[in-house]
């Protein structure tokens, strides 16, 4: 429960954390109750009322996202999801005496733009079977699961050299672009990612050899940048030793890898310039 709750809060950097583990979501093609419970199989929903709230609304804009033409609206979506929830704790908390019936549940989905095709179809799917939450000991599979399909998702992955934060150094990442993220990792079967960078608002361009940091201690050939053109900052999120994400971390001005090789170095621009197009 501890990752609902994370995700759950009202401060930026968890809603910027939960906007970007809700874009590694695919639901493109499920209808959605099976959206919903692939979404709810993967932490536990906190007990608190609002932070199911922020989830569920980043949800409904995600399956929106990738199913356009089923919802006019993602708050429609979003209500419709609350619903549901709210379906399935009726009929399968031991708490609740008056289990919710078709008709209550029609009723309080009436006001919405929805056909009542899907209201049967939603109903009767949570009536046989309820959603699914994890137990603890499962968070870690997931997680696994999670990575191993971020690899089979990428775009472009590969080898890079990434500019330390002192500029002096040059450490070798493994770099995942997918999902509108800049991901990487220690080596290519890592579990957990080293950082993460959101490419919202984020351009690329190549750096000339003679423009590296004259203070860098060794000048890398084939560098390109990530950085920002309406801020003075990337703001990016790194993890520690253990896996956990680190609020706050990761701000730089710029974010320099340096490619192998000169068609390396375009085959990545180009693959980052679509990301922002």
């Amino acid at each position: 429960s501890a990752v609902g709750d994370f995700l759950g809060e009202n401060e930026q950097f968890n809603l910027d954390v939960l906007r970007h583990f809700v874009c590694l979501q695919n639901f493109e093609g499920l209808m959605l109750v099976q959206a919903m419970r692939n979404f709810l199989s993967s932490f536990r929903l906190p007990g608190e009322a609002q932070k199911i709230d922020r989830i569920m609304e980043r949800f409904a804009i995600r399956f929106c996202e990738q199913n356009p033409s089923i919802f006019d609206h993602s708050d429609t979506c979003y209500t419709l999801c609350f619903a549901t929830i709210m379906l399935n704790t009726s009929l399968y908390n031991p708490s609740v005496k008056e289990r919710m019936s078709f008709d209550d549940f029609l009723n309080i989905t009436n006001s919405l733009n929805v056909s009542r095709d899907l209201i049967i179809q939603i109903y009767n799917s949570i009536r046989e079977e309820p959603f699914k939450f994890p137990k603890d000991h499962q968070i870690d599979n997931h997680l696994n699961y999670n990575s191993s399909r971020l690899f089979r998702m990428a775009e472009k992955q590969g080898w890079l050299h990434k500019q330390g934060s002192n500029h002096w150094t040059w450490n070798q990442r493994w770099f995942v672009l997918s999902n509108k993220c800049l991901y990487y990792f220690e080596f290519p079967n890592s579990r957990e990612p080293k950082g993460i960078i959101p490419l919202e608002g984020i351009c690329v361009r190549m750096v000339g050899y003679k423009d590296v940091d004259s203070f860098s201690s060794s000048k890398k050939p084939h560098t390109f940048e990530l950085y920002s053109p309406n801020s003075e900052i990337v703001k990016a999120h790194k993890t520690n030793s253990e896996g956990r994400l680190i609020e706050g971390g990761g701000q730089h001005t710029a974010y320099r890898m340096a490619a192998p090789g000169h068609e390396e170095m375009h085959s990545w621009i180009s693959a980052l310039q679509k990301k922002y197009k």
